[in-house]
């Protein structure tokens, strides 16, 4: 799983949207990992200076993969707890959306396709609170 640093950059910058927001909880596990094995990988610095135009890159990436982590536990505290246990039902349990539908909506008697009544309305909540994440990070320095 790569991780995506040009949307880290651009959060980190304050340049934020749902989109975004999304793509950086999708890969939360990955940029954990990354700063696991940070400490032992920025030991050989030197030797990982490939590009001559960013010899701080590897720096870079260490600081901002931390800080990153960081502001995704401060936004996400800063939620309603509904919304926190919305979110981590996603992006931790990863729950499919149909479940978080069930959990959190009551489909209409007359409702043909129930399972996307519910893959609608799960995403349409996640994408709320996404929202609410982006704006609280574009808040925070």
């Amino acid at each position: 799983m790569r991780i995506p640093w040009s949307v880290i950059f651009e959060v980190i910058e304050g340049y934020t949207s749902a989109q975004k927001i999304h793509a950086l909880w999708r890969f939360r596990p990955a940029i954990e990992r990354y700063v696991s094995t940070m400490s032992f990988s920025t030991s050989s610095v030197a030797r990982t200076n490939s590009h001559p135009a960013h010899p701080h890159q590897k720096q870079l990436r260490d600081a901002y993969a931390v800080r990153i982590l960081e502001l995704m536990d401060e936004t996400l505290s800063d939620l309603s707890v509904q919304d926190q246990k919305t979110w981590k039902w996603r992006y931790r349990e990863y729950m499919p959306l149909e479940l978080i539908g069930q959990f959190l909506y009551d489909a209409p008697k007359d409702c043909q396709d129930i399972s996307g009544f519910f893959r609608v309305k799960a995403l349409r909540s996640l994408d709320s609170i996404a929202t609410k994440l982006a704006r609280t990070m574009a808040c925070d320095d």
